[in-house]
């Protein structure tokens, strides 16, 4: 399915029945909608929209001169809902989806009601000395941009194994093939990325830890956090438990992508609960 703002055409896949509550699916940094295709059919009494985020997948990139800082994405997800006609959110997000998750409801609270993130929660975080060295990185690959060729494979299964050395944590090549074949087309005969290569520039400014915290801190909707024991964000939930009393927390043994492995069944039987709970509260309210 497609979305149209009025600046961008977004690229979707869906799951369950039409007239079931809508759970609006983020994906992670250079994934895709396809990182939900094993999770999503196990939710039940929703229906999972799971979009491509800017530059991702098959969705519109930024024009001339755009660029993907995380809070970019936000002012996205609230013109994809209402394209939607959705005025409620329930927000499920992976790795940067969570961030984007959490951010929107932090700044745009009337417009979330419930927050479902996979191994992701914190932006980034930079100390304020290394400001300038941040931007000069950011100002630096910009500039050779142009200069920088696309990565080509001669097949999918080339492509594949890129995918499992790059990106965040270990992934095993059945999941990274089901991300890797949404995010390829063809050309010339090779398999090139869809994804919009500013993707892969260093971010100009990135928040501090005080800053991210702050964020966090504003989040007043329902909230589970899926830790992964060899994922990104279990040291620093255990790091900062007493900044997260907000948010359920529950750790499951995986990497990363533990929704796309074979753990998937184990995050489903986490979330399933949570989501229940949040539309039935969010069904009690509108009436």
């Amino acid at each position: 399915m497609t979305i149209q703002t009025p600046d961008m055409t977004f690229s979707a896949l869906a799951w369950g029945q039409e007239d079931a509550p809508v759970v609006l699916a983020l994906h992670g940094w250079l994934d895709n909608a396809a990182s939900f295709t094993r999770l999503a059919p196990l939710l039940k009494g929703v229906r999972v929209i799971a979009v491509d985020l800017a530059g991702h997948g098959l969705s519109d990139h930024r024009g001339a001169g755009g660029d993907y800082p995380l809070w970019s994405y936000v002012a996205d997800v609230i013109t994809i809902a209402d394209a939607l006609q959705l005025e409620k959110l329930h927000l499920l997000g992976h790795s940067m989806g969570a961030i984007v998750s959490m951010m929107t409801a932090a700044t745009m609270p009337d417009r979330v009601a419930s927050l479902t993130l996979i191994d992701g929660l914190w932006p980034g975080n930079t100390e304020a000395r290394k400001t300038v060295d941040q931007l000069g990185k950011a100002i630096a690959w910009r500039t050779r941009l142009s200069r920088r060729p696309r990565s080509r494979f001669p097949s999918i299964e080339m492509a594949v194994k890129a995918r499992m050395m790059a990106g965040f944590g270990k992934i095993t090549a059945k999941a990274a093939e089901i991300i890797v074949r949404r995010g390829l087309k063809e050309d010339n005969g090779d398999w090139i990325w869809r994804s919009d290569s500013r993707l892969l520039a260093p971010t100009a400014m990135r928040m501090s830890l005080e800053q991210s915290g702050l964020l966090v801190s504003a989040v007043k909707v329902p909230a589970i956090l899926i830790a992964a024991e060899n994922g990104l964000v279990d040291s620093a939930a255990k790091q900062f438990a007493d900044t997260l009393e907000h948010i359920t927390v529950k750790r499951l043994a995986g990497e990363h992508h533990l929704h796309l492995e074979e753990q998937v069944d184990d995050v489903a039987s986490v979330i399933q609960p949570h989501l229940s709970a949040a539309v039935s509260n969010a069904v009690t309210e509108e009436s």
